[in-house]
């Protein structure tokens, strides 16, 4: 077999291959026994742990993981004591499987996937062991809610292993939990890709927000960034921009030569929000649907400041 002998190990094919055992539990035991005592090297080897952990995450199989067995723990340790930096999604793989290997093997490299450099790997380390019930998992999941950075991860899996009761005070509280919807946003790869090297909160306020059509409590957070490029320094220098928590979480990049107002960014906000939604409206008028497709980014901004005006009396949007 071409996984067993090593063929194109570094091919990323090997990732759609292996998906299509993990929705089928018979050919998933099928591989796993054809594979067994040769795991094939390389990516095709973690290719086959991610099929392997999604088939057991989702319950679509229930056998027995592939590197639960003297060559996987190998395999899986090497990957974990890794400091290879391009090679650190190997080590999140394997963090991830400890949840679907015996007592024995898990205990063995758990404290390895702890005391890893990348707080993801160790996350995911913390969710395998409470995932089985240890309480080293649950210590640190707990202490990680109280991290902004990393506190919307934390909380997620805590609530999703039935833990929810165990999410510090601290890490509900509303300013708190908004400043780490923020931060997981910017973290998306479609954004920073990376925490903010700042967070702070700009401006917070209840409002009537015209596309909820109710009054919402918002934030408005400033942070700054700094992009890694080999384009000289120039292309490295700290940047500011701001984001916004409290209906669609949004973040502006590098459009203001100025600080803007907060006014100014909840008309920006909300214009961008109005514009989305007559997008998707399936409005009867076709006519008036079309013409407001054709307004430009200035006349929502318009049409989103008098909104919020008439909404909003008292309140300045300039």
């Amino acid at each position: 077999m071409a996984a067993r002998n090593g063929v194109g190990q570094e091919d990323y094919t090997w990732t759609s291959l292996f998906n299509t055992f993990s929705t089928d539990p018979e050919q998933m035991t099928l591989l796993v026994k054809d594979l067994k005592g040769s795991l094939p090297p390389g990516f095709a080897g973690v290719a086959l742990l991610d099929s392997a952990n999604q088939a057991r995450l989702k319950d679509k199989w229930k056998g027995v993981h592939p590197f639960d067995s003297a060559a996987g723990v190998a395999l899986l340790q090497e990957w974990l004591e890794s400091r290879d930096t391009e090679t650190t999604s190997y080590a999140h793989s394997a963090a991830v499987g400890l949840a679907y290997l015996s007592p024995t093997n898990r205990a063995k490299l758990l404290p390895l996937a702890l005391a890893h450099p990348d707080e993801e790997v160790r996350l995911e380390a913390a969710w395998s062991d409470l995932k089985n019930e240890g309480t080293t998992g649950l210590d640190v999941l707990k202490k990680a809610c109280l991290d902004v950075h990393r506190s919307s991860t934390a909380k997620r899996y805590l609530e999703e292993l039935k833990h929810a009761a165990d999410i510090p005070a601290a890490a509900k509280e509303p300013e708190f939990a908004a400043k780490a919807t923020m931060s997981e946003w910017l973290q998306h790869p479609n954004e920073l890709g990376a925490p903010p090297l700042s967070l702070e909160v700009y401006d917070k306020t209840e409002l009537y927000w015209p596309p909820r059509q109710q009054k919402i409590p918002l934030w408005l957070f400033k942070f700054t960034y700094r992009f890694d490029s080999n384009e000289g320094e120039a292309a490295k220098e700290v940047k500011t921009s701001y984001g916004m928590v409290g209906t669609v979480t949004w973040s502006f990049f590098a459009e203001d030569a100025a600080a803007p107002t907060p006014g100014h960014l909840y008309v920006k906000h909300c214009a961008l929000e109005l514009e989305h939604q007559a997008e998707d409206e399936e409005d009867e008028d076709e006519d008036h649907k079309l013409d407001k497709k054709k307004w430009t980014t200035e006349e929502w901004r318009v049409e989103a400041r008098k909104q919020l005006e008439k909404s909003n009396p008292g309140r300045s949007f300039e």
